[in-house]
């Protein structure tokens, strides 16, 4: 049998002793007391609130000379601009779906080691125990934090081949 299987065994082992068994589990109240709130200055918040982005208006081309070349080069200008727009256009909705995607990530991300903390922490087990359980825990979030950053990483590239 392999490690990981019986890591898995024990894991789902205690997990069942503890479900089972209520005295095991520490209080919603002394488990929220070990809890703290980020420090202010930890985290920096961009200024940007969302909203609509500033459009681009398109100026009407006049053509340089009134005939048939000059209409077409006006005709053509028009053409470039308007190219122009729909790249700058492409360009403002690949960066808020930049921003969206890294907002997803870190709420999933914290959600998770919430998730796993608040279990660890929320029953009381023998050291040996705790050990297995603080190991298993961080490869679980190892986990999780290299499927994210995947994510996060692959975005972009993925943006870019549209544009």
């Amino acid at each position: 049998m392999a490690t990981d299987d019986l890591v898995d065994e024990l894991f789902e082992t205690l997990k069942r002793e503890y479900d089972n068994d209520g005295r095991n589990r520490i209080s919603r109240e002394e488990l929220d007391s070990r809890k703290s709130v980020p420090q202010d200055s930890s985290l920096v918040v961009s200024g940007y609130q969302g909203g609509p982005s500033a459009g681009m208006r398109l100026p009407a081309v006049r053509p340089a000379v009134d005939n048939r070349r000059g209409r077409k080069a006006a005709e053509e200008e028009q053409v470039r601009q308007w190219n122009m727009v729909q790249k700058t256009n492409r360009t403002a909705l690949a960066s808020e779906s930049m921003g969206a995607v890294c907002v997803h990530g870190f709420k999933v991300m914290d959600r998770a080691v919430s998730a796993i903390s608040d279990e660890f922490y929320g029953v009381k087990r023998s050291e040996a125990v705790n050990e297995v359980m603080k190991r298993f825990a961080a490869k679980c979030i190892a986990n999780c934090d290299s499927g994210i950053l995947a994510v996060l990483e692959s975005h972009p590239k993925r943006i870019a081949e549209d544009l």
